[in-house]
């Protein structure tokens, strides 16, 4: 295989001409929001995925949609890592046995313990994105573990392999009633059968104590068990396991192994091409049992200085996730592996999870995953969150007002008087007497006055660096109209960027 990064403080990718994303930042994970049409898987997302195949790593993908398989064979080719890409799909020739692989993973008990673990994840995935268990559904969980760990047991013991359709005949042909009496029974029963070869002839022997256990339970305690329990058990079991029973997934997961988690420490780049929007739910389950596997390969292994890093890459992670995220992440540092997580919102974790405290897991989750990527956003609380990320500090708010007045009064009167008045007396003479007179008056007057103000202030306050609104409106998207360059705001607790010393550094990605 060729060379890979190993050294802790090698860069991968330039953030910003003072700022280096390196192999240790690498381990701590990498969420990536943005909404449909963001630009987050041809900007930040592509450039993460090729600063990791140029540096060597192997990968795990997940694939959601149709084509994304033909997009990391360009990824590979372009990096010059075609000849370890190994993709596994309808087509493909390659196929995983998964329950034999995580029977070699341990001894006796162990390795079925594990393969019981393996069997509830599948049941887990199967929930994704439905809607939320019912309040009893602990017990059904704790019950179909119970009787799985027994089964597979007992077969084991006795043929020394275990395949899906065993443990289906196990459970079913468990006696009921009477029918352990019946010598006939007995002869015809696989469950009867299977455990006296585990006890006479055993391929792979257990402790006595064990056997006698195992035998209680199918003869005893199983078989007292109600029929409506017993019914509701067996379909749920039937129910899980159908979709490896026939078809595609038993061709790829329930013939021969081709394929194990452990090639991609070699540098192998596995990538799963059942995309969910093609074969939705039987594309969920199936990649939720690679990748429970990887991520238990990549847990076991030997970790040296030198050991080659590995990631796990997911666009529309929502479809991926599980519980176990949170504890793989936990220790992901020591197991020198990444995580590369992509989504729309917060929203949409929540969706898929819809378990009791699901708010507690999703927050777990994303906290396991250091750096934040935020590209445009269109969900409220994701945009709140983002804010939430960036932080508070004190900015200084001015203020300015000017005030002018004016004012104008006029006033003008006129007025006038006229008399006139005529007499006479004839009894003596004759004679008139006259009177006249006018007057007259004007007036005006004006008034004028003028004010004016100006006043000017500086507020401290504490508030948001990046309001919950800049993360829905002032991120380009790419495309022509934008010159092909994507906007994001990284996100880094503890560890402020070299170019702002803040924790949040604005980044532009190119899409070409």
């Amino acid at each position: 295989m060729p060379g890979y990064l190993h050294q802790p403080d090698a860069p991968l990718l330039a953030f910003s001409s003072h700022d280096a994303w390196t192999v240790e930042d690498s381990f701590s994970g990498v969420q990536v929001f943005g909404m449909t049409g963001s630009g987050k898987t041809s900007g930040s997302a592509q450039a993460i995925a090729r600063a990791l195949l140029q540096a060597g790593y192997g990968f795990l993908v997940c694939c959601a949609k149709p084509g994304e398989a033909e997009l990391w064979r360009r990824y590979a080719h372009e990096c010059g890592r075609a000849s370890e890409l190994l993709v596994i799909g309808e087509d493909s020739e390659h196929s995983f046995n998964f329950l034999n692989y995580e029977l070699c993973q341990g001894e006796g008990l162990q390795a079925i313990s594990n393969t019981v673990a393996l069997f509830m994840k599948i049941m887990e995935a199967g929930r994704l994105n439905k809607e939320m268990p019912a309040a009893g559904e602990r017990f059904w969980d704790d019950a179909l573990g119970e009787m799985l760990g027994y089964a597979i047991a007992a077969i084991f013991a006795a043929y020394g392999r275990v395949r899906l359709s065993d443990i289906v005949q196990m459970v079913s042909s468990a006696p009921r009633g009477r029918e352990l009496q019946d010598s006939g029974w007995r002869e015809r029963s696989y469950c009867y059968q299977t455990l006296k070869t585990a006890f006479e002839n055993p391929a792979q022997a257990l402790d006595p104590d064990d056997l006698n256990v195992i035998s209680d339970y199918f003869l005893g305690t199983y078989m007292r068990l109600a029929d409506k329990t017993r019914s509701n058990l067996e379909i749920t079991l039937t129910s899980t396991l159908r979709p490896f029973l026939t078809g595609r997934l038993r061709k790829l997961f329930c013939t021969s192994t081709t394929v194990i988690p452990e090639l991609s420490h070699e540098g192998m780049i596995i990538v799963l091409d059942m995309p969910v929007k093609t074969w939705h739910q039987d594309g969920i389950v199936a990649q939720h049992v690679f990748k429970y596997c990887w991520q238990r390969a990549t847990e076991r292994r030997r970790v040296r200085a030198d050991t080659r890093p590995v990631c796990l890459f997911a666009d529309e992670s929502q479809f991926f996730i599980s519980s176990y995220d949170m504890e793989f992440q936990s220790t992901a540092r020591s197991s020198r592996a990444c995580t590369v997580y992509l989504t729309q919102s917060i929203a949409a974790y929540i969706h898929a999870l819809k378990t009791q405290y699901v708010e507690d897991t999703v927050n777990a989750l994303l906290t396991n995953l250091k750096i934040k990527i935020f590209h445009l956003l269109d969900d409220p609380r994701t945009c709140e969150y983002a804010s939430q990320r960036v932080g508070t500090s004190v900015q200084y708010r001015s203020n300015q007002s000017n005030q002018s007045n004016t004012s104008v009064n006029e006033a003008e009167s006129s007025g006038g008087a006229f008399n006139y008045g005529k007499g006479g007396n004839n009894a003596l003479a004759s004679h008139d007497n006259w009177q006249w007179g006018q007057s007259s008056q004007d007036g005006y007057s004006r008034g004028e006055s003028y004010s004016s103000g100006q006043s000017w202030g500086l507020q401290e306050t504490i508030d948001s660096e990046l309001r919950p609104d800049y993360f829905a409106r002032y991120l380009r998207t790419g495309g022509q109209a934008n010159a092909y360059t994507v906007d994001g705001i990284i996100y880094r607790p503890g560890q402020p960027f070299g170019l702002t010393g803040r924790n949040w550094l604005p980044c532009q990605f190119s899409q070409t």
